[in-house]
C-alpha cells in the first residue's frame, strides 16, 4: 500500500472530498431521503399515526429479505403483510416441518449422514440435527416448533448462513407444489410480492440485493428465467401495489439488483481450472474450481445490456427501461473461504472493466447513470462441525451444549480475509489507471470488510472505495467472533451458559440479540462490538454505510443497525481521542448523508454526483 501513499495530490483530493461529504451529502439527503418517508403502523387512525423516516439497505440478498415464516405458507404470508389476513399458522408450520422432515430430509438423510458443511455440500449438520433430534409430531409445542424452524432457516452459531439458503430450495418446492400448482414462475411473482410488502413493514424504501448469476439467466423450455423475472418483477411490483400501499400507509419501496459471480473465481489460478482456499484445513490450498461456478467478464458485460451468453438479445424492447433502472451492476459474494490470487485479481480486473464498458454501452442507449461493483471481501468464514463431526445418534449433548466456535470444533482462517482486502485494493488501483473517466461510469464498494485494517480504510478512502458495513450480520454469522470482541471471554460466558441449557438454547438462534438485547447500551455495544473496522472507516472518512446483508437469514434490522453504530460512535468519542480527532462530528445523521451521496452519485453521469 506504500504506493497509495506515494500519490500526493490523490491523497489530498481524496481527503477533502471525503470530509466535505458528509455535511454535502446532508443536503443531498433532503432530496432523496426524505421523499422516502414512511408512517409508523399504529393501532390509532391514520390522522394519528407518526411519520418515521426510511432506511436506504445497500447490501441485501433477495432470497435472504423473507423471514422464515414466509416459506411456510406464502399465501397467508402475504394476506398478513397486506392486512387481510391473520397470517401463517401453528398448523401451517406443522405442516411444513412434517414435510421436511418426513419428505425432504427423509429422502435425504442417508445420503448426508453426519458430513459437515462444505463447498459442495451446503446442508448444514447443526440443521439437520435439529430436524433429527426433533421430529414432527402432532403434540410439539409451539415454542420446539419455531425454534426449530428458525435454527434451519436463519444464521445461528449451529448453522451456517449459507445452509439457511440451501434450506430455501426444499422450502421453494413445497411452496410451488403446495400452493402454486407447481408453477414457478407463479411462485417467483409471490415472492416478489412479499418482498416488497417486506421491505415496506420494516421500512426499507431503497434497497441493493443480490440475486446469483451462477449457470447465466437459465431460460427453460418456455423462456422463463427466474433471474430475468426477479428483475423485471422488482421493477413494476412497486408500482402495481400502490393501492396496497396507500391503504396500508407505507411508501413503495425501491429495488434495485446486482448479480452474483463466485468469490471462488477470485482465487483462481493462471489456467483458471483450480482455485486457493483454507476450506478443511484452516490453509490456503489449491483445490479444483468447479466449471459451474465461472462466468466471464463477457458475459457479465452481455448481462448487464440484457444479452446472453452469446451476445443475443433476450430483454424485450418494451422493457428495456425498467431493466436497465433496475439492474444496476454485479456482486462477487460466496463464503469467504478463498484466498485470493494473482490471476483471481487479474480476473476481478477484467469484471471491473467489463462493467465500465457496459455503463459506456448503456449511455450509447440513452440510459443515464453509474454501474455498481460491490464485493463481499473481508468476512472471512467459519465452518462449524468441520473438524470432527460429532457422533451418532446425536444428542442434545453432543450438538447444541456447546458453542461450536468456542469449542474448537472450527476450520476458520484469521488472516486470509485481511490479505484478500488488501489484494483487492491493490486491483482497483491498478483498474482505474486505466480509466481516466472511470468515476464517470462506475462505483466500487467492498461488503462487510469485517477484518479491515485502519491503514487498509485510507487506502480505500484514496481510491474511492465505498464500504457497507452489516454489524447484527457479523455476529449471526460468526464473521465477528467472540475472540475479536473486546470483553470477549465474559460476552462467551453468556453464549455459553444459554447453550447448556435446553430451555434456554433456543436464545442461541438470535446471537446478536443474546449478546447485545439493548443496542442503545453504549457500554455493552463496545464490549462486543468496540474494536470493530466500522471505527477505521469512519476515521479515514470512507463513503460507509449500513446494512443488513438479508434482514431474514442474519437477524438484523435497519433500525437496529443504526442504533448499534450510534451507541458505538457515542463510546468511541468518549473513550478515543485519535477517533474524536480524525473521525470529526459523526453520527446517525452521517451514515443516511452517505445513502444519499450514493444513491445520487448512482443516478448521475458526472464523477462524484454525490458530493
Amino acid at each position: 500500500m506504500a504506493g497509495f501513499r506515494s500519490d500526493q495530490n490523490m491523497a489530498a483530493a481524496t481527503t477533502t472530498r471525503y470530509r466535505v461529504r458528509i455535511l454535502a451529502g446532508i443536503v443531498v439527503s433532503v432530496a432523496l431521503l426524505s421523499g422516502c418517508t414512511l408512517p409508523v403502523r399504529q393501532v390509532a387512525p391514520p390522522t394519528a399515526t407518526t411519520r418515521a423516516a426510511g432506511y436506504f439497505d445497500p447490501h441485501s440478498h433477495m432470497g435472504g429479505v423473507l423471514p422464515w415464516q414466509a416459506y411456510v405458507d406464502l399465501p397467508a404470508f402475504i394476506g398478513k403483510l397486506e392486512g387481510s389476513g391473520a397470517g401463517v399458522t401453528q398448523a401451517d408450520k406443522l405442516r411444513f416441518y412434517t414435510w421436511l422432515d418426513d419428505g425432504w430430509y427423509a429422502q435425504h438423510r442417508a445420503a448426508l449422514g453426519d458430513r459437515p458443511f462444505a463447498s459442495n455440500q451446503r446442508y448444514g449438520l447443526g440443521a439437520r440435527a435439529t430436524l433429527a433430534l426433533h421430529p414432527a409430531h402432532a403434540g410439539m409445542s409451539a415454542q420446539t416448533l419455531d425454534a426449530a424452524l428458525e435454527r434451519i432457516f436463519t444464521a445461528t452459531p449451529y448453522t451456517e448462513f449459507d445452509s439457511a439458503y440451501a434450506f430455501h430450495g426444499p422450502a421453494s418446492a413445497w411452496l410451488a407444489h403446495t400452493y402454486y400448482a407447481g408453477s414457478a414462475e407463479a411462485l417467483g411473482e409471490a415472492l416478489c410480492t412479499a418482498g416488497v410488502l417486506e421491505l415496506a413493514r420494516t421500512h426499507i424504501t431503497r434497497s441493493e440485493q443480490s440475486i446469483s448469476f451462477i449457470g447465466g439467466w437459465r431460460f427453460d423450455a418456455e423462456r422463463h428465467s427466474p433471474r430475468m423475472q426477479s428483475i423485471l418483477c422488482s421493477a413494476r411490483k412497486p408500482r402495481e401495489l400502490a393501492a396496497t400501499f396507500a391503504r396500508l400507509y407505507e411508501t413503495p419501496p425501491r429495488v434495485r439488483i446486482i448479480l452474483m459471480t463466485h468469490t471462488d473465481q477470485l482465487g483462481e489460478n493462471a489456467t483458471g481450472d483450480a482455485y486457493q482456499t483454507f476450506e478443511h484445513t484452516g490453509r490456503c490450498h489449491a483445490v479444483p474450481l468447479p466449471a459451474v461456478l465461472k462466468l466471464s467478464p463477457d458475459q457479465m458485460y452481455n448481462a448487464l445490456l440484457g444479452r446472453n451468453r452469446s451476445g443475443h438479445e433476450v430483454l424485450p424492447a418494451d422493457v428495456r427501461t425498467d431493466f436497465f433502472d433496475t439492474l444496476v451492476g454485479i456482486d462477487t459474494a460466496g463464503p469467504e473461504m478463498t484466498c485470493f490470487s494473482p490471476a483471481g485479481m487479474a480476473y476481478y480486473e477484467a469484471l471491473v472493466d467489463a462493467v465500465y464498458r457496459a455503463a459506456h454501452a448503456r449511455r450509447t442507449l440513452g440510459w443515464h447513470g453509474k454501474l455498481l461493483v460491490h464485493t463481499h471481501v473481508g468476512e472471512g468464514f467459519t465452518a462449524y462441525y468441520a473438524k470432527r463431526p460429532p457422533p451418532q445418534p446425536w444428542t442434545f449433548e453432543s450438538m447444541f451444549a456447546k458453542v461450536p466456535v468456542l469449542d474448537g470444533n472450527v476450520v476458520t482462517n484469521a488472516q486470509a480475509p485481511r490479505d484478500n482486502i488488501s489484494m483487492l485494493i491493490d486491483a482497483v488501483a491498478r483498474v482505474r489507471k486505466t480509466h481516466p473517466d472511470f468515476d464517470a461510469y462506475v462505483v466500487i464498494r467492498f461488503g462487510h470488510v469485517t477484518h479491515a485494517t485502519l491503514a487498509q480504510a485510507e487506502a480505500m478512502a484514496r481510491l474511492h472505495i465505498e464500504a457497507d458495513i452489516n454489524l447484527d450480520s457479523n455476529l449471526a454469522t460468526g464473521a465477528w467472533s467472540f475472540s475479536d470482541m473486546p470483553d470477549g471471554r465474559n460476552v462467551a460466558k453468556r453464549a455459553v451458559q444459554a447453550a447448556a441449557r435446553p430451555s434456554r438454547n433456543a436464545a442461541l438462534n438470535d446471537l446478536p440479540e443474546l449478546l447485545i438485547p439493548n443496542p442503545d447500551d453504549a457500554q455493552a455495544v463496545a464490549s462486543v462490538l468496540g474494536a470493530h473496522p466500522l471505527k477505521d472507516m469512519l476515521m479515514a472518512h470512507v463513503r460507509v454505510m449500513l446494512g443488513t446483508d438479508g434482514e431474514g437469514v442474519e437477524h438484523a434490522s435497519m433500525p437496529r443497525e443504526y442504533a448499534l453504530a450510534a451507541s458505538l460512535i457515542r463510546y468511541w468519542d468518549a473513550h478515543d481521542p485519535a477517533f474524536r480527532r480524525e473521525a470529526g462530528a459523526v453520527g446517525r445523521a452521517t451514515f443516511r448523508a452517505n445513502a444519499a451521496a450514493h444513491l445520487a452519485d448512482m443516478a448521475d453521469d458526472r464523477p462524484d454526483a454525490g458530493n
